[in-house]
């Protein structure tokens, strides 16, 4: 009968097995029947302490739950232990093991992890204390000279109850990546917009999403220990960023409707566990506690996050690499830079706030922080070298985007959060490199009257925006510029808008007048073909004695539409002036000297048009007569035609030409039959050689000058 009775229970047993994992199916009894046969069995022992289960003769008795000691308040800064060995901090087997875990795995995370990671139990706030305690905005304080004016561009996202995952691996949601990227653009402006109004239109956005308690549903993934989706992360985190950013403007009502909901989410971030401690989801997580810790005092939690960096210390190999995340094939090192890129944030902004300082911190051998710092810029500096080091075969979560010799380079271009490191180390071996690779990502402005920076997809704001030293936003004294009045006089500019895989295109053009260093948009001769041209009268710009040149001007670069935003411009007498206008365009102005006209080729001179591209030729929609008066010259109103517009268009041009022949100038027109899309070009030749500007990316306009009638 026994025997039986051990079959039908390994029937049943095996036949589970067959469909899911090793013990997932199996009842409680027959894991400890196994139990009483096999008592030092590895698996066995592990199925019955994840259940809690105790065995006896074979059967399965519930354990009595330990009751958790109740976790002591910490009320003050001064009580957070930054220098303490934390707990589960691994022993020095576990750690050899875990840093050559990918010399045996056959793939990526294919064996122990050395080191569990259980989640953390946030604590619930009640709604009175939001009531009751006012926030505080963890990041440093921008003094507002540093603001300038910007506004909220689309339109608020309507708030997301439930979220439709595609848990694909590399998939994303695009309802709530466009969710993010407005909560992205929403705390650029709050942080450096001087707009109150602007500010309150954000309010509005974040109490809509808590009233309708977005994010409910759908926001865990299906898989192992179920914790919140990466990219809905993300999303949390850049509406805490946000909300952060503006902690203090909060009244104690808009906190009783935001907190609880905000308190909500993030206790679900902050429970997900994944099955090793060392993966870079732990330390997002552990950094998305530390913002709203700080933010609302809670110090427990900012303990957490503090014994989460010390135990990524401990788990870091001797030369910065972290053993998990560099095993993952052609995205190793992109995934090794997220997990430092988040550890030296939360130090960062830690010592900032409180004063405590964990890049003091050092497990066994001396390593720190700073090995972190140093794997990451040699990754930076030779990607394909650095990631064969530890990389193994990684389908599921890696070789999509990469391999391990030829790795994914996503990394190179987002880690200026090291801008950070840099500026807290700027004495470092390594900081001299970090400042010129990634300094054009925040640009201070020269002129000492606003910040422009590219925004982070991990951080949301530029790393630079949460924690910096306040005198990287004073000008060095060698920056300073000292106007002379060596280069006065008249110089003719174009400007265009730039993208480098679209190339350059001309938007407008006009005069500058030097006068004792100081620049100015001279009121006649200047066009814009995207916005009215008294938007020149905002450019403020000095020059040196060497001829360096700083200045800025508010601006829109894109036809159809309003949007202004205030460009930081550098470059010199003799190279263009140039700075980014957002993410993807820049703004270029070219400076040209005016050459004095000269009426040594006054008279009359027929002409014709055409556009013209490399591959299918020239083709002529225009012609008539230039009339050269003292230098000046215009289109003649009579004999001219033009087949792709009204010939009222000629009457945009404007030339110049000097004593030798050379010739400046520029038109408003369209190149295209039966289309209305109006584009200035600025011409550019001589009496003896065609006049030619590019029209757009694909067609230049050519203007052809006849003999003298």
């Amino acid at each position: 009968m026994k025997k039986l009775f051990l079959l039908l229970i390994l029937a049943f047993g095996l036949n589970s097995i067959s469909f899911a994992g090793p013990y997932d199916d199996w009842p409680d009894d027959a894991v400890c029947m196994w139990l009483d046969i096999k008592p030092t069995h590895a698996g066995y022992l592990g199925e019955a302490k994840k259940r809690g289960i105790s065995c006896e003769g074979g059967k399965a008795v519930k354990a009595t739950p330990k009751v958790k000691p109740k976790e002591l308040e910490i009320k003050s800064y001064e009580n957070l232990d930054v220098t303490s060995k934390p707990k589960n901090a691994p022993s020095k087997s576990n750690t050899q093991s875990l840093w050559n875990a990918y010399k045996t795995a056959p793939e990526c995370k294919e064996h122990p992890p050395y080191g569990e990671d259980f989640g953390y139990q946030l604590k619930k706030i009640p709604n009175n204390d939001f009531k009751n305690n006012e926030w505080i905005t963890p990041f440093f304080k921008i003094d507002g000279d540093f603001k300038h004016e910007i506004q909220l561009t689309g339109t608020i996202p309507k708030p997301i109850i439930t979220v439709k995952l595609d848990e694909t691996y590399g998939e994303e949601n695009v309802e709530v990546n466009k969710a993010r990227e407005f909560f992205k653009q929403a705390a650029y402006v709050v942080r450096i917009g001087n707009s109150d109004s602007e500010i309150e239109k954000v309010k509005t956005a974040l109490l809509e999403w808590a009233k309708n308690n977005a994010l409910k549903e759908g926001i865990n993934v299906s898989w192992g220990r179920k914790p919140v989706d990466w990219q809905m992360m993300m999303l949390i985190n850049s509406i805490l960023t946000t909300t952060a950013a503006i902690g203090e403007n909060f009244s104690a009502e808009e906190r009783q409707v935001i907190g609880p909901w905000l308190n909500n989410l993030i206790k679900k971030v902050a429970k997900s566990s994944w099955a090793a401690r060392q993966d870079n989801k732990n330390y997002l997580t552990s950094y998305i506690e530390l913002i709203w810790g700080l933010m609302v005092n809670d110090l427990n939690a900012v303990q957490n996050s503090i014994d989460i960096v010390k135990l990524a210390v401990h788990d870091m190999r001797p030369d910065g690499s972290f053993p998990i995340d560099t095993q993952r094939g052609g995205m190793g090192l992109k995934y090794n830079a997220d997990s430092f890129g988040y550890l030296l944030m939360m130090a960062s902004i830690l010592r900032d706030s409180t004063g405590k300082d964990l890049f003091l911190y050092k497990a066994d051998g001396g390593r720190s922080l700073h090995n972190g710092a140093d794997f990451v810029i040699k990754s930076v500096k030779e990607p394909s070298k650095t990631n064969s080091i530890y990389a193994i075969s990684c389908p599921d979560a890696g070789d999509r985007f990469g391999t391990i010799k030829n790795p994914s380079l996503h990394h190179v271009e987002t880690s200026y959060y090291l801008l950070v490191y840099a500026n807290k180390f700027p004495k470092n071996k390594n900081s001299d490199f970090i400042i010129k690779k990634y300094n054009d990502t925040f640009n201070q402005s020269n002129t000492g009257s606003n910040i422009k920076s590219k925004p982070s997809g991990v951080f949301t704001l530029h790393p630079m925006l949460i924690s910096a030293p306040p005198e990287v936003f004073l000008l060095k004294e060698e920056e300073v510029i000292e106007t002379s009045n060596s280069f006065d006089g008249s110089y003719s500019f174009t400007i265009s808008h730039f993208n480098e895989n679209e190339g350059s295109r001309q938007i407008g053009n006009g005069y500058i007048e030097i006068n004792d260093g100081i620049m100015t948009v001279a009121k006649k001769g200047r066009t814009l073909g995207t916005g009215s041209i008294d938007l020149y009268d905002s450019f403020e710009g000095q020059i040196d004695k060497k001829g360096n040149i700083m200045g800025s001007l508010k601006i829109n670069v894109l036809t159809g539409k309003s949007r202004i935003e205030l460009v930081n411009l550098n470059g010199s007498i003799d190279s263009p002036l140039q700075g980014e206008w957002d993410d993807y365009f820049d703004v270029i102005l070219k400076l040209e000297p005016v050459k004095e006209a000269s009426n040594s080729f006054d008279g009359s001179y027929s002409f014709t048009v055409s556009h013209f591209n490399e591959n299918e030729g020239s083709r002529q929609i225009g012609n008539g007569y230039i009339e050269i008066n003292n230098g000046i010259m215009t289109v003649a109103k009579d004999g001219r035609t033009l087949d792709t517009g009204s010939i009222d268009l000629y009457d945009s041009f404007e030339g110049q030409i000097d004593k030798k022949g050379n010739i400046v100038g520029s038109l408003k027109i369209d190149v295209l039959t039966g289309k209305s899309r109006l584009e200035l070009v600025g011409l550019n030749g001589s009496i003896n050689s065609q006049l030619q500007g590019e029209w757009d990316d694909y067609f230049d306009v050519i203007l052809k000058l006849g003999d003298k009638e």
